[in-house]
């Protein structure tokens, strides 16, 4: 986070020792969600039998397709879906919030005095930055959780809407993608480059063989008017003046 980095932040993690606890235990807190993999049913074909009973009326890829199906407990998906899903939301959402506020209170609030203007004015953009290169693709995350947990609320076996959500967290890359380009400056110039610079190039290479077409043929008439006054004297009549 930015704000671990400011010298001002009197919230800053200053020791090692605690550094390293408070990383690992958030590393800890959000790898629980990684537990379910290891609780996933060992015989699948009457797992699929249990399925059939939550939605009697799967797709066709149900039956044709090799199907993973984490786990069929009630009790562990609603630990999940009502406990742990929401405890880390709120972990990372309270983290962000806090180094964010930080960030925003000692750049723009009360700046340093030691760190120069320029300095400050490029840590603000990169920060603006980074929260739209955080944010934008936050959405595609969000969208699908909150779509997985009201079909769960409500007990619908919509498996429209859960292929929706599937479709939205794969744009989740290219949102990613398209936020760094388009935010950064340095990488927006270097896109406009790529793809308005062609055509200028090729307007600059134009002009530039034009005019070393003009430079060979200016080059080719200074040749040859030295030629041309060569033969002239040469052609000259000989005369004999000892008559």
């Amino acid at each position: 986070m930015f704000s671990s980095s400011l010298q001002e932040n009197k919230f800053r993690i200053t020791r090692k020792c605690f550094r390293i606890v408070y990383h690992s235990l958030i590393f800890l807190i959000n790898s629980s969600t990684f537990f379910i993999f290891f609780k996933s049913p060992p015989d699948h074909d009457s797992t699929k039998l249990n399925v059939l009973e939550l939605d009697p009326c799967p797709t066709s890829e149900f039956f044709n397709s090799d199907v993973f199906i984490m786990s069929t407990d009630q009790n562990l998906i609603g630990f999940y879906v009502w406990f742990l899903g929401p405890f880390i939301l709120l972990n990372a959402t309270g983290h962000v919030l806090f180094h964010a506020a930080c960030t925003i209170y000692y750049l723009f609030i009360a700046p340093s005095k030691l760190v120069s203007a320029q300095t400050q004015r490029l840590q603000r953009l990169f920060f603006i930055g980074a929260v739209f290169q955080t944010g934008i693709p936050l959405i595609f995350v969000a969208m699908p959780a909150l779509i997985v947990a009201v079909i769960y609320s409500i007990n619908c076996a919509c498996q429209d809407i859960m292929n929706l959500a599937v479709l939205i967290v794969e744009l989740h890359c290219i949102a990613v993608s398209l936020t760094i380009l388009t935010v950064y400056d340095s990488y927006r110039k270097a896109m406009v480059q790529m793809f308005f610079g062609c055509y200028s190039k090729s307007e600059k290479e134009l002009s530039s063989s034009k005019i070393y077409m003009q430079f060979s043929d200016l080059n080719t008439s200074v040749q040859v008017l030295p030629n041309f006054r060569a033969n002239r004297n040469n052609s000259r009549p000989f005369v004999n003046l000892s008559h």
